[in-house]
């Protein structure tokens, strides 16, 4: 097997064995002392043995250890307690697909879609705590495999059920998993060029700040906002795009340090706003807080959003020539301004990220 093949099998089995529990003995994987061959899929070289292990008949109808609700005794529950065992087959079955680096991509995510849409079914309403644990993770994966596939409008649905499934989970109620679920339906809404729909479910979202968990919640939430804050600016309701990057910066500034998730690239997308109102002061201000809460290794660091190329129509202005050149940013930085001047802030591989700013 080559160094790359390796690689990828390693790395796909690492995220098709992605519990939280730790692994219960008589499931733990033995590795085969040879590596795959060619051809063969991770599946058959793993072999999980929980795919192989069985409850006797005698003993499926012993119920007694279903209702463990500790995500850390999925594996233990599974070994006693039929109704989750089946659902953990699955799960394996669907997560190895989900992750195969052998063969069709496509053909993979289609497969993985096809054991979690098994899983769900088997399950219905769940009767066990782990059995919602499993579902809540099938459902991901199905999200997840759709839109590798493209197939958005299938994914929206999906984001909905998955959405609604943390929301009601027995286990646990689960707000960083549900920041990224919104964070993910966001993006699809996005994608189908329902830009209403995905600011409403951000201010949604929005509400899990409020909670118990909402130090947990800045990662997820901040890209969700990055993401419709972009949206609204390359269909030209700036309005709506300042409002919403005030509405994260007033809320993440009050938040301790090392939880200001997102407070560089909002600032960045205000930047390019007050850049296209020529507000070169209020540039200045917010390029010294941009300092102030950003890396201590670079002060310069381009981001999602291309800084400084989010200043281009100020690139003229003496005053924040001179505050860049401060930070380090060289002048080949500073030259990327007129291309996005006039080709808009693109990314490495020449996607559009911003349009050209029309504050000239």
């Amino acid at each position: 097997m080559t160094g790359s093949r390796a690689a990828a099998f390693a790395i796909a089995l690492s995220a098709a064995l992605a519990l939280s529990a730790p692994a219960f003995a008589q499931f733990d994987i033995d590795y085969p002392d040879t590596p795959p061959a060619e051809g063969q899929t991770m599946l058959e070289w793993a072999r999980p043995p929980v795919l192989d292990y069985t409850i006797p008949a005698d003993k499926r109808g012993d119920l007694s250890t279903c209702a463990e609700d500790r995500e850390t005794e999925l594996e233990r529950v599974a070994a006693t307690c039929w109704p989750v065992l089946q659902t953990l087959k699955l799960y394996t079955l669907a997560s190895f697909a989900e992750n195969e680096p052998v063969g069709d991509k496509a053909t993979n995510w289609r497969a993985a879609i096809a054991h979690a849409e098994e899983l769900i079914e088997l399950v219905g309403t769940p009767r066990w705590p782990m059995e919602e644990l499993l579902r809540t993770k099938a459902l991901e994966i199905r999200l997840s495999a759709l839109r590798g596939l493209g197939e958005w409008d299938a994914a929206l649905d999906a984001s909905g059920a998955l959405i609604a499934s943390i929301r009601d989970d027995m286990v646990q109620h689960d707000d960083f998993r549900l920041g990224f679920a919104h964070r993910k339906r966001g993006e699809i809404l996005i994608k189908l060029g329902q830009s209403e729909a995905a600011r409403a479910d951000l201010d949604r979202a929005w509400t899990l700040f409020d909670g118990d968990d909402r130090d947990m919640v800045g990662w997820p939430l901040s890209n969700y906002s990055e993401a419709v804050i972009a949206d609204a600016i390359r269909s030209g309701d700036l309005e709506y795009a300042k409002q919403a990057a005030d509405r994260f910066l007033d809320l993440i500034r009050t938040a301790p340090s090392n939880m200001q998730f997102g407070i560089t690239d909002h600032i960045d997308l205000k930047l390019y706003l007050l850049a296209i109102e020529g507000d070169a002061n209020g540039a200045l201000t917010l390029i010294a807080e941009r300092v102030e809460t950003g890396s201590p290794y670079s002060k310069c660091t381009a981001g999602p959003f291309r800084f400084p190329q989010v200043l281009a129509p100020l690139r003229q202005d003496a005053r924040i020539l001179n505050a860049l050149r401060e930070l380090g940013c060289r002048d080949k930085q500073l030259a990327e301004m007129d291309f996005a001047a006039d080709q808009g802030i693109r990314s490495r591989r020449g996607d559009l990220i911003l349009p050209p700013p029309s504050g000239e």
